[in-house]
């Protein structure tokens, strides 16, 4: 927790919490794959909480405030918010766990269906690796049907987030790459930008 105002906070979450409207009482915010909970001033002045869980699901940020039901305003003064470590010796909440698998039951039609193959696991590292060049490669032939002038496409070695692999998933069989699995490697919702 930090006291002062945006004290060890840097980078444009600085300038985007002194310009977003004061009638926004806490920012809960991300991206920055940071732990902070602090006060930013808003662009009238006055101290507002400004937290961020870090990255990776490792923390996550308890956040209480007061209500009020007859101006239907939060009361800022309220607001108090700290980071807390993510344990695994947490028994599994039955209503999310059922949540959950009722929403994994709606989405396998479409996470079950294969999109491609392999002949062997496409590993990815930290760095250019074997799966990053077909992606890469992948985002290049699609500049080309876009626009045949495309001479290259770049690919962000943190955006691949699991290997492709040779061994069945589930009941596909081996080699069958399905749409979960390619989800999996990027999961997001990027577009492929063409740029002169």
């Amino acid at each position: 927790d930090s006291p002062g105002a945006g004290d060890g906070v840097s980078g444009p979450i600085v300038d985007i919490a002194r310009n977003i409207t004061p009638q926004v009482d806490a920012l809960v915010t991300g991206h920055t794959h940071n732990a902070y909970v602090c006060t930013i001033p808003d662009p009238a002045g006055n101290p507002r909480t400004v937290t961020s869980a870090s990255s990776f699901g490792r923390l996550y940020t308890d956040t209480t405030l007061t209500y009020d039901r007859a101006t239907g305003d939060i009361a800022r003064t309220s607001v108090k918010s700290a980071n807390h470590v993510v344990t695994r010796d947490v028994p599994k909440a039955p209503d999310m766990t059922r949540l959950i698998d009722r929403w994994n039951t709606l989405a396998a039609p479409i996470g079950n269906r294969p999109v491609g193959y392999v002949t062997a696991d496409i590993n990815r590292d930290g760095t250019e690796s074997p799966l990053g060049d077909l992606i890469a490669d992948a985002q290049l032939a699609y500049g080309k049907e876009q626009d045949p002038e495309t001479d290259l496409a770049l690919m962000n070695p943190g955006g691949i987030r699991a290997p492709l692999t040779y061994a069945a998933s589930g009941a596909e069989g081996d080699g069958v790459v399905t749409y979960a699995e390619a989800f999996t490697v990027q999961p997001f919702a990027n577009t492929v930008n063409l740029k002169d």
